[in-house]
């Protein structure tokens, strides 16, 4: 059996430390907004993980920052680890900051919180907001979650058309009965599923 080296360790402690870092700091962004408050955001953050539980998160101008910095730290201390915890992480580069600080503009500045983000340039593909705008054409009650599917898949867009799909099989009555943080959570297992 070979001895693994001291570049195999370096390279589990990167991606050790990146990991523990997104989830401390950064582990938020899986989620979606309720509603601006003055100097806070209430958030829900959707459970990745069974282990971590979804939960409410205030977001305020502190935590906006430390997440800037703790993603400007992974990306110059540890970008040879990233790509082994993040699943897009060109995506990540180019649309986090824009996000955070389009979050911060609602904290600072008092500008509008979207409701959802299918309309942001450079969000999502023409087919993608063109299947959220049919559903929402049929769906009353349930633009709701729509809304929360487009933040919560903003920094993987490459599971959105599947995540509409997904939300078009449900049955309305059920996604009627139960919790948008339920809903999201089930999405979340599916996924999951799907990369078994």
């Amino acid at each position: 059996m070979p001895i693994r080296g001291r570049r195999f360790h370096q390279k589990n402690r990167g991606i050790s430390l990146c990991r523990s870092h997104i989830y401390k700091d950064l582990g938020w962004l899986h989620g979606y907004p309720l509603a601006s408050a003055g100097d806070h955001i209430r958030w829900v953050a959707i459970s990745i993980k069974p282990i971590f539980p979804s939960r409410m998160v205030e977001l305020s101008m502190t935590e906006l920052d430390q997440s800037l910095k703790t993603w400007t730290m992974l990306t110059q201390e540890h970008p040879l680890s990233l790509p082994h915890v993040i699943e897009n992480l060109g995506r990540w580069h180019t649309h986090l900051p824009k996000l955070i600080g389009r979050l911060q503009a609602v904290i600072k500045d008092g500008a509008d919180l979207p409701a959802n983000l299918y309309g942001e340039p450079d969000s999502y593909n023409p087919e993608v907001k063109q299947k959220a705008a049919d559903l929402a054409g049929k769906w009353n009650e349930e633009q709701l979650i729509l809304d929360a599917f487009s933040w919560l898949n903003y920094l993987r867009p490459q599971h959105a058309s599947s995540g509409l799909n997904w939300l078009e099989q449900q049955h309305p009555l059920d996604l009627s009965q139960r919790s948008l943080m339920a809903i999201c959570e089930d999405w979340e297992r599916f996924l999951q599923q799907e990369e078994i």
